[in-house]
């Protein structure tokens, strides 16, 4: 697993729940996490909706973001 850090990464996602993210692209300006990460690796993200967030550790696979490790929530720290 390697952790990557890249600029202009964003991705949109319908998602709801404590699961995986499934990613459906980037918006205009921004690329998407495939452009630097491959399967398996870890990457910073953060999450918001209105006045929930999420930061944490992901792990990245196939337009899919896996939400390892919650750093800090609007939910106690939870996801």
């Amino acid at each position: 697993m390697v952790l990557k850090v890249a600029d202009r990464i964003k991705e949109n996602t319908s998602s709801t729940g404590v699961g995986g993210l499934s990613l459906t692209g980037a918006p205009a300006g921004f690329q998407r996490f495939s452009v630097i990460l491959a399967s398996g690796d870890t990457t910073y993200y953060s999450l918001e909706e209105n006045d929930k967030f999420e930061v944490g550790i992901g792990t990245y696979g196939s337009d899919n973001l896996e939400r390892t490790t919650v750093l800090s929530s609007s939910n106690s720290g939870s996801k």
